[in-house]
């Protein structure tokens, strides 16, 4: 168990002359209330590696995670460091965060035009940190029929019309690098509706906000425990539009800057010829949101969500 083998990863370290640390960590959803001391509510073990004068965290019990990378359970989770015979710390408790560990991110690039009233999509992706272990976990040993079928799956919620994938291609799922790079494309039927002449469409935002139901409520009387919806802390997305030859947007909208204590939001357009190129960005900053924060919280994710289910048309 995690015990065992972090115990085996710092007993190796030592034999090398290598300095380790066992790190007992009450991961992020059990809640910071439960970790008031004196406490035994620890429920999971890892390591803290102090090499090159950097500082690693190193989850030994997930087989397909980069070396050092921090899973959205961990990163911020309350930690206790296990001293070593002899040594002696400011403070044995620690939130477990390094500037040494790859981000927990996805960039996005993805290619979008029309056939009649079907949307046509290519989607290449980046996955770095954690992330990249989670798709490593979901597709390294399942088929390439399960792998389509699960995209598909995941596709089909962010539309209501009929998602057909056409490809779906991952670069390499067995290695063990901090990123993950995979392509698929896909396409959606009749996605297109058409008013007066004008030809209507929202762009397919692969982390875009579409529901508002975790900001239904008007008021709060406990925290909203915000990491829990997003377990990414920089997504990245740019999709280059085509539009039909002889076509125009009717209308290029401003672009859209957010700035929040629990997010930043930002999306531009940009004309390139006969193409459109809308970039959107998301981070989010804070963990979590006091009952006192939910208004201004609930606030900037309606103006998120205003900005993500746009719709475009042209003629």
């Amino acid at each position: 168990d995690c015990k065992d083998l972090s115990t085996l990863f710092v007993a190796m370290c030592k034999e090398v002359g290598v300095k380790a640390n066992l790190v007992l960590v009450s991961t992020r959803d059990n809640g910071d209330n439960t970790m008031l001391l004196p406490s035994i509510n620890f429920n999971h073990c890892i390591a803290n590696l102090q090499t090159e004068g950097k500082n690693f965290f190193i989850e030994l019990t997930d087989t397909k995670n980069s070396f050092g990378a921090v899973s959205s359970s961990l990163l911020n989770a309350n930690g206790l460091i296990v001293t070593r015979e002899g040594e002696t710390l400011e403070s044995n408790l620690i939130k477990i965060n390094t500037n040494n560990r790859i981000k927990n991110a996805v960039y996005r690039k993805t290619e979008v035009r029309f056939e009649q009233k079907d949307l046509v999509s290519k989607v290449t992706t980046l996955k770095t940190g954690s992330l990249a272990s989670d798709t490593r976990h979901t597709n390294a040993n399942a088929s390439q029929e399960d792998r389509e079928k699960g995209l598909s799956e995941s596709l089909s919620q962010d539309f209501t019309n009929v998602v057909k994938v056409n490809s779906l291609n991952y670069k390499d799922l067995t290695s063990l690098s901090d990123s993950l790079n995979y392509e698929y494309a896909y396409n959606v039927k009749n996605e297109i509706s058409e008013v007066a002449g004008m030809k209507i469409f929202r762009l397919p935002w692969s982390e875009k906000v579409a529901s508002l139901e975790f900001v239904a409520s008007e008021t709060r009387t406990f925290p909203f425990l915000f990491w829990t919806m997003f377990e990414t802390e920089i997504m990245q997305e740019t999709i280059t539009l085509t539009l039909p030859t002889g076509k125009k947007l009717l209308e290029i909208p401003e672009a859209v800057k957010l700035s929040s204590p629990f997010a930043d939001y930002k999306m531009t357009h940009e004309v390139k010829g006969d193409k459109i190129i809308i970039s959107r960005e998301l981070i989010p900053k804070k963990d979590i949101i006091q009952p006192n924060e939910y208004a201004a919280f609930r606030e900037f994710f309606n103006k998120v969500a205003e900005a993500d289910t746009k719709q475009y048309a042209f003629k």
